[in-house]
């Protein structure tokens, strides 16, 4: 029988052992983010999916660990990682990449703190990045330019977060000082007749106040209280001046009427003699809104003025009245009691 010429018989079969073939499954790595890291900062790259790894980058030898860590990246550590996974069964998984990006540190600069006065304006600057937001907003211009004009109402302090696109910087800021102007409040108008005295009520306000004066001194007891006892002998507008060392100089009036004495005299001769011809009566004439009347003992109105510029001469409508005596009202139009009394005619 010739070699295999009864393969077909079941007798003429030889079998083998059994031979079992394991499939391991690759480790399946999950892709690895794309990473800006500033330089100075560390960088960190992670892989899961494997029970080992290798890495390995630009200017780096390779390296088993993992997570990859390098401390004080510089733009050397710059472009491309890779990292191949093995699992525990020893397959190895094509490498899976990571970019890597770096960016100059922030170098962040700001200008020095400022103090200004109400109302005014003053420039902040910074520096040393692309990208700049200032907190809070208020009394800015821009809160995100490097250079926004500041004005605020109040003491505030500004601070920046300066960034190049992938680093970023919030350490800076600059405190803005307001100083309030000087205010200078000299209390209201005042009234007095002559002979009397009036305190002046003044007061103050505002932020490094130096001193304060009224002007001018004369009549005033201190010119230096914001209180002073005024006793002028004529209308006097006083000045209220109030200096402070960072703002300026603040002033306010107060007007301070004198009425003069209005001295009556109770009779006089329209005589044409040249002596007390004339109803004189002094000061009168300083009170421009006051009403005069003179009436005889029947009631009958003699003599009407506004003012006391031309003073009565004892005629009625162009004649002589006799003598007599006649009664008078005078009302000065400044807030005080009518004056009434009587004059005496003599020819």
């Amino acid at each position: 029988m010739s070699n295999g010429s009864n393969i077909s018989s079941v007798q003429c079969r030889v079998y083998s052992p059994p031979l079992t073939v394991n499939v391991n499954p690759l480790p399946v790595v999950p892709a690895i983010a794309p990473q800006t890291v500033c330089q100075g900062n560390v960088l960190q790259l992670t892989a899961s999916g494997g029970a080992s790894y290798i890495w390995s980058g630009p200017n780096m030898a390779q390296t088993s660990q993992n997570p990859l860590i390098i401390n004080n990246v510089t733009s050397a550590n710059a472009g491309t990682y890779s990292v191949q996974a093995t699992s525990n069964s020893g397959c190895a998984v094509a490498p899976v990449t990571a970019l890597v990006k770096v960016v100059p540190q922030v170098i962040p600069a700001i200008s020095n703190s400022v103090a200004i006065c109400a109302g005014e304006t003053t420039p902040l600057s910074a520096s040393g990045g692309l990208y700049y937001k200032w907190t809070p907003s208020s009394g800015l211009n821009s809160s995100t330019i490097p250079n926004p004009i500041a004005s605020p109402t109040r003491t505030t302090t500004y601070t920046v977060d300066i960034s190049n696109g992938g680093c970023s910087d919030s350490t800076k800021s600059v405190t803005v000082t307001v100083n309030q102007n000087p205010v200078a409040n000299a209390g209201g108008d005042k009234v007095i007749f002559e002979g009397q005295s009036v305190k002046l009520n003044g007061t103050l306000a505002g932020d490094n106040i130096t001193s304060f004066y009224w002007t001018p001194s004369t009549f005033l007891d201190n010119p230096a209280s914001l209180t002073p006892i005024a006793s002028p002998t004529d209308n006097t507008t006083y000045t209220l001046n109030v200096v402070s060392l960072s703002c300026g100089i603040s002033t306010s009036n107060a007007f301070v009427r004198v009425y003069k004495k209005i001295i009556i005299p109770n009779a006089f001769s329209p005589n044409n003699d040249g002596i007390n011809d004339y109803w004189n009566i002094d000061a009168l004439v300083t009170y421009p809104a006051s009403s005069i009347m003179v009436y005889n003992r029947y009631g009958q109105k003699v003599y009407q003025s506004t003012g006391y510029a031309k003073p009565w001469n004892g005629t009625y409508n162009g004649s002589q009245l006799p003598e007599a005596t006649y009664y008078y009202v005078i009302d000065l139009k400044n807030n005080t009691p009518k004056i009434t009394g009587w004059v005496f005619v003599v020819r």
